[in-house]
Formats: C-alpha cells, sequence, structure tokens
C-alpha cells in the first residue's frame, strides 16, 4: 500500500510537471478553445500535436472582440448575435454542437488565450497558436467589461429603479434582481445576492 501510494503520487508529480514543462514551451494542454482546432503537424519523421484557427468560428469569434470594443453592444445582444452568424459549440462523439450561451460569451471575452497566450499555474508564456485578437482590442475590451461591473451597469429585461444601487449588508456585494413567475402565473420581484 505504501508503494502504491508513492507511485501514484509520483506520477501525479510527473504528469504536472509535463504540463508545466508543455505550457513553457507554448503548447496547449486539452482541447483546444472554441474557435481553434487540435490538429497533427508532421515534423520530420514525427506527428506533433498543434494548435490551427478554427475557419468556421475564428472568424466569427474575431468579430465579436472587435465589435464588444466599440461599446454599443452587451453580452447578451453579442451573444444573440453571434448566434445568429452561426456560432456553436463544436460537436464530439458524446454531445452534438449547440449554441454558445451568454456566459461563454463573457468567458471568451477575458480569455487570454484568445491573445496567444497559455496560462498554467498562475503563469503566463507565449503560445504556439495563432491570436485572434490583438493587445489594444484586448486591453479596450476588458476596461469596458471592467467598468460595467464597477457602475452595476448590465443592461438586462428587469429594469427597477434601484437596480445596481442597493449592496448586501452581509458582504457587501451588489445586489441583483430577479422576475420569477410561480406555479400560477403571478410574476414578483425580489433582490438576491
Amino acid at each position: 500500500a505504501v508503494f502504491a501510494d508513492y507511485y501514484s503520487a509520483n506520477r501525479g508529480h510527473e504528469v504536472k510537471k509535463g504540463l508545466r514543462q508543455k505550457a513553457k514551451n507554448g503548447g496547449t494542454s486539452g482541447a483546444a478553445r472554441l474557435g481553434y482546432l487540435n490538429a497533427r503537424q508532421q515534423v520530420g519523421h514525427r506527428s506533433v500535436a498543434t494548435i490551427i484557427e478554427d475557419p468556421e468560428r475564428a472568424p466569427i469569434i474575431r468579430w465579436m472582440w472587435e465589435a464588444f470594443a466599440t461599446g454599443e453592444w452587451t453580452l447578451r445582444t453579442l451573444g444573440d448575435e453571434a448566434r445568429r452568424r452561426g456560432l456553436t459549440t463544436r460537436g464530439s462523439k458524446r454531445a452534438p454542437a449547440h449554441p454558445i450561451h451568454d456566459s461563454q460569451v463573457h468567458r471568451i471575452l477575458t480569455n487570454r488565450y484568445y491573445l496567444g497566450k497559455v496560462t498554467y499555474e498562475g503563469a503566463e508564456y507565449d503560445g504556439h497558436h495563432p491570436a485572434l485578437v490583438d493587445q489594444a482590442t484586448f486591453d479596450k475590451v476588458q476596461a469596458i467589461l471592467r467598468a460595467r461591473y464597477l457602475t452595476g451597469e448590465k443592461p438586462q429585461k428587469h429594469i427597477h429603479y434601484l437596480k445596481g444601487d442597493l449592496a448586501c449588508a452581509r458582504c457587501g456585494g451588489r445586489l441583483g434582481i430577479c422576475n420569477p413567475t410561480n406555479r400560477h402565473g403571478v410574476t414578483y420581484n425580489y433582490f438576491y445576492c
């Protein structure tokens, strides 16, 4: 049991060391992010794993960055337009492709991977994959997201005169508003932390 425990811990350490080295060399561990594809490239007599642009999804994601940087789009309207343009997740044997969610739009717009960077254990390295956004556009998008978060400006369907002004007494976080409908068809407003 002691040897099995040592072997398991050592194996885990070796895997982490390999992933760290792959990131330092600019490689991507795991599946490619949305907008990219995993591919094989022939280098001499070896076949090497690499990341390439997805010809179907990369142009839409590049457009998303440029459009949001104008400041005229919200995450929801940007997601709606990306879905209208045909942006879907990649399908697999277990799960078919489906339209992206608004939360995925936010993840795309905050992920430094689209700058051509690879992050592992909090350290950032230059990746071998092509960037879909330049640094100036990335910084502008981050500034817009930060400004909207700080002011509480998150345009949604739920309009209320106290929206964005109330804070939780326990944690100090901003309160959100919800308009659920119960089983009898009655809609009511309540704030949540």
